[in-house]
């Protein structure tokens, strides 16, 4: 096979030819065997013995000398075992002809005895003979014909029939080679403007073919591209928007420390240090954001699914999230299940839970109240859905504005609070993520903000 696909390297017109090949050499095996086995026959030899009686019998109807018969016979038993006699055909005739008295008129030197008057199988000495028989006013006619050698007949059959099969085969094989270049001629288009297209050039390929085959394919390659284009252009923009958002708290970080360093009073050295603290804590948060919808948004990372305790893990983070709220004298309350298990990417719920509870933290006025409820329904016999909701009476979001929240470095209309605006972004990529679906709706009391998250676990 290595030396085949050096000297013939794979591709669809040596399939093809192979598979022609192989195809053909079944009809001919075929076709040799079916005339094999038609040639063995006896009804077969039997009615081409008959026929070549009768031919002759015919022939002699009009000739009534003894002698002319006899030449004539002679001349038919040469020429009928020409072919046997050059070794062209393996089949060898006898004839033997009396008149209307019984007299012998000819008979073949290669019969040794006489035949007797009947058809069938006879025996002359050491030959054997399939004997055709037929009588006529002035005649008495044997055909005979002696017992083929297999070997012979086989290769006999072969010589007649390779020129067809292998004159077939080109007549088959030159249009389909034919048709099969000019089908495969629109991927060679497609692949030399893919090969002249430069590393950075997504652009859509736009190419357009007759044949439905290639339909798929340019569409798949035209989605691939859309896909690619998508994630850089997601990419560009979530580079640009972080060094925005990093250029506040880095500013600040550089005004605290020059402050700090230039300050003389004890409460000026205080006031730019908390300054500084807070500007660091700002900044350390939206590089965190950052990276974690950097890791969410990777469709070629995939998440570490394990069974996880959803109620343990939504406990831990409002602790995590409660020396926050109480700074703010805000009432964090959580209601859970005492344990409630899924197999499900960790990293992507904890994402949804630190951030829901940092949102409302952050956003509720101070004295504010956040409820986060956890509970699982059981929606059919092999599925069940789980419910995360976190609920709370702050300032809500403006229903014009709900469609936007989901979006990167979007941050609503509360300038009063400081806040990356990638919260509910990281909070839709993780529920993406696991599967799961998120919706807003009021919050406490018919107002402030309520997120619901629901996953459908099977």
């Amino acid at each position: 096979m290595n030396v085949l696909n050096r000297w013939w390297p794979p591709s669809l017109v040596r399939r093809l030819s192979l598979t022609l090949l192989l195809a053909f050499a079944l009809i001919w095996l075929v076709q040799l065997g079916l005339i094999f086995l038609q040639t063995k026959q006896l009804a077969s030899i039997d009615q081409n013995l008959q026929r070549r009686a009768q031919t002759l019998l015919h022939a002699l109807a009009a000739v009534h000398n003894t002698e002319q018969v006899r030449a004539s016979m002679q001349a038919a038993d040469k020429l009928l075992n020409q072919n046997f006699e050059l070794k062209l055909n393996p089949i060898q005739l006898a004839l033997q002809l009396q008149d209307a008295q019984g007299r012998l008129v000819y008979a073949s030197p290669c019969l040794g005895a006489a035949l007797k008057p009947s058809a069938g199988d006879q025996q002359t000495g050491q030959l054997r003979w399939r004997v055709a028989f037929q009588r006529t006013d002035n005649w008495a006619l044997w055909v005979a014909e002696a017992p083929w050698d297999d070997f012979a007949l086989v290769q006999t059959i072969n010589q007649r029939m390779w020129p067809y099969v292998l004159l077939s085969f080109f007549l088959v094989f030159i249009p389909l080679a034919w048709a099969m270049s000019r089908g495969l001629a629109p991927l060679k288009l497609l692949s030399k403007r893919i090969a002249r297209r430069d590393a950075h050039d997504l652009s859509p390929l736009r190419f357009h073919t007759p044949y439905q085959e290639l339909n798929p394919l340019a569409q798949a390659l035209e989605r691939l591209l859309g896909g690619l284009r998508s994630k850089i252009e997601r990419e560009h923009a979530l580079v640009h928007d972080a060094a925005h958002e990093l250029r506040t708290p880095l500013a600040a970080v550089n005004l605290h420390a020059h402050a700090l360093r230039n300050a003389v009073l004890p409460e000026d050295r205080a006031s730019a240090d908390l300054g500084l603290q807070q500007a660091v804590l700002r900044a350390s948060r939206v590089i965190d954001q950052l990276l974690n919808l950097a890791q969410l948004d990777s469709e070629q990372i995939p998440g570490n699914t394990a069974p996880l305790d959803l109620a343990q893990c939504l406990r831990q983070e409002a602790a995590l999230a409660a020396p926050a709220a109480l700074q703010k004298g805000q009432d964090l309350q959580v209601a859970a299940p005492d344990e409630l298990y899924c197999n499900l990417d960790a990293d992507a719920y904890r994402a949804i839970v630190q951030n829901l509870l940092g949102n409302a933290v952050r956003y509720v006025q101070a004295g504010g109240q956040i409820s986060a409820v956890l509970f699982s329904s059981e929606a059919a016999e092999a599925a069940r859905t789980i419910c995360l909701q976190v609920l709370d009476n702050g300032p809500g979001i403006a229903a014009d504005q709900q469609h936007l929240v989901f979006e990167r470095f979007h941050r609503g209309n509360h300038p009063e609070t400081t806040g990356s605006g990638l919260g509910l972004a990281i909070v839709k990529q993780a529920s993406q993520r696991i599967g799961a679906t998120v919706t807003l709706s009021e919050g406490l009391n018919g107002s402030g903000l309520g997120v619901t998250v629901v996953l459908a676990v099977r």
